[in-house]
């Protein structure tokens, strides 16, 4: 029942059991068979990452199973189509970090986190993020080819002012230049 679902996502929860809570914005529950395969990713991950890095010499291996790691769907809003997996995601997932806290329960009915239209409303915002993002980027890039044009013509302009001869040198020197290197005058 829910309130016996309530009950045991509170326990595993304050009592810093871990487990997996089912956040469905499709409303499908296939929650048996997403255990399934997350528990196995998560034995998979750990048996190649995890016991190195985690696992004391003489303890027990960490096995993740319906058990030890019991998963809780969680009743969250529920998206209008098949497209706004994503976006319900975001949502689910900022809300969650904003009212999780280690020491309070977190309850399993989320309906009303937010209203369905906020997570679909994310797509505009996320558009003008990004349309943002890549203006400024391309301002950079066009900065920094400026900056470059700019530095090669100073190199060029050095390069060249180095190559002429000194004053006084080469067929531009006339009158007392000439005469002090031994040449006649104009």
């Amino acid at each position: 029942s829910h309130l016996d679902l309530s009950a045991r996502a509170r326990g595993a929860i304050s009592g810093r059991r871990p487990c997996v809570l089912f956040l469905d914005s499709l409303g499908k529950r296939k929650d048996r068979r997403v255990h399934k395969l997350l528990t196995s990713w998560l034995n998979a991950e750990w048996a190649e990452r995890g016991a190195k890095l985690h696992h004391a010499p003489g303890a027990p291996p960490r096995v993740f199973s319906r058990e030890q790691t019991p998963m809780f769907a969680c009743s969250v809003p529920v998206q209008p189509n098949h497209t706004d997996c994503g976006l319900f995601m975001l949502k689910n997932v900022e809300h969650f970090l904003m009212e999780v806290d280690e020491e309070t329960d977190f309850p399993v009915d989320r309906r009303d986190w937010y209203p369905s239209r906020d997570a679909v409303g994310l797509r505009q915002v996320l558009r003008q993020l990004i349309n943002s993002k890549v203006e400024k980027r391309r301002q950079e890039q066009e900065r920094e080819a400026q900056e470059a044009r700019e530095r090669e013509q100073r190199g060029n302009r050095e390069r060249d002012q180095g190559e002429q001869p000194p004053k006084g040198e080469g067929a531009g020197a006339t009158g007392a230049e000439g005469a002090a290197r031994g040449g006649a005058a104009g």
